[in-house]
């Protein structure tokens, strides 16, 4: 039977092509896709090794030789069979766009000095993605990385995916934001006090459990940008800067942010929202709609585009969304006040306030001057709680 990689070989592409060619040329005779050398070399060596067994006197002592070459070849055919392995399974992960002939040849023979013994299919798989990560972008995984992979078990790489499935984009940046260890949506995942020491220990995260607020990040711009999967969101920055964006009490270490970019991600479910709580609380972010206002803020567009062209506002207050607005009661001021505020079609929006609420502010005598009343309004609204 033709081994994984020479059943392959016809079918490369170019980037695969260069890796499978960087590979071999990096360790030389220690990988050939066809095994026909290495495995030569090790036949020669075991007869090497029976052929002084032949001569040997005491037959117990030529049996263990027998015995010691047979697991010479054995390991040499397993550690043959796990470089061509992660080779192969490394092939798919290749971009068009990769240049694997520019790994340095003494990462790839650390790499697979490392990683020779490996053969448990899911950990070959994460083998395989850091030679693919670092063929598609030579200089992303430093060897101390892949020194530190080898020391982990199938545990480790499960534990650190999950915890990479709480990791935020912060103004480019990777951040895992663990507010709270004992919170039920980390620890259904597996990740508490106790595992978060472990991958500290392991060196992919630090971790802050005395402060009480944790890591935080200074100096982003006023308009910073954060993303959760394909969700994403605007964070308002105070211009007092002192106490920063709070993330949490764990961050990735170099380590653990080149290990991210390999990880399956699938997003939690609730934590974008619980995220969105943390930082409302703070003023990071305006305050969620709910049902209603949404319902309310579709009906005030829906109502302002189909009536841009009108200016009376009693033929305005006809207009079947203009009802629906005022059937939602107090509810619609707030959402009212602002619609004023920003001058867009003041005039029947002071009409329904005047429905709504049975108020009129604005003096007699400035009836008919839109700026006026608009600010009489305004005013009311203050004084009522409905604007800050």
């Amino acid at each position: 039977m033709a081994d994984p990689v020479s059943a392959s070989l016809a079918a490369l592409t170019q980037p695969a092509t260069l890796l499978v060619e960087k590979v071999s040329n990096a360790i030389g005779r220690h990988f050939d896709p066809s095994q026909a050398i290495r495995m030569a070399e090790a036949e020669a060596k075991a007869d090497r090794i029976r052929a002084v067994s032949q001569v040997e006197t005491e037959i117990e002592v030529a049996q263990l030789r027998n015995r010691a070459a047979e697991r010479f070849i054995q390991e040499q055919m397993s550690v043959q069979s796990n470089m061509e392995m992660i080779t192969t399974r490394a092939i798919p992960h290749l971009s068009v766009n990769a240049e694997p002939d520019k790994i340095e040849d003494d990462w790839v023979t650390n790499f697979f000095d490392k990683s020779r013994i490996v053969s448990d299919d899911q950990m070959q798989e994460l083998w395989a993605k850091v030679l693919a990560g670092e063929g598609n972008h030579p200089g992303s995984f430093s060897r101390k990385t892949v020194n530190l992979i080898a020391d982990l078990d199938k545990r480790d790489a499960e534990l650190f995916t999950n915890l990479c499935r709480f990791v935020w984009v912060i103004d480019g940046s990777k951040r895992p934001l663990v507010i709270d260890v004992e919170d039920e949506i980390y620890c259904r995942l597996g990740i508490n006090f106790e595992t978060v020491g472990h991958l500290e220990s392991l060196g992919l995260i630090h971790v802050d459990l005395i402060s009480r607020i944790g890591f935080t990040i200074r100096g982003l711009p006023s308009q910073a940008k954060a993303s959760y999967g394909d969700r994403r969101l605007n964070l308002k920055m105070p211009d007092d800067d002192r106490h920063g964006l709070p993330i949490g009490q764990v961050a990735l270490t170099q380590a653990g942010q080149e290990l991210f970019l390999i990880a399956e991600l699938k997003g939690v479910n609730g934590f974008f929202g619980y995220i969105y709580d943390l930082w409302r609380r703070f003023n990071f972010v305006p305050r969620k709609e709910t049902d209603a206002e949404a319902t309310l803020s579709n009906l005030i567009a829906y109502l302002s585009e189909d009536t841009g062209v009108h200016s009376n506002p009693t033929i305005i207050a006809r207009h079947p969304a203009y009802s629906q607005i005022v059937g939602f009661g107090a509810l619609a001021i707030p959402l009212i006040l602002e619609e004023i505020s920003r001058k867009h079609n003041r005039p029947h929006w002071f009409q329904a306030l005047h429905d709504i609420t049975g108020e009129t502010p604005a003096p007699e005598e400035t009836w008919g001057k839109v700026d006026e009343v608009a600010a009489a309004w305004l005013e009311w609204g203050r004084e009522q709680g409905y604007l800050s």
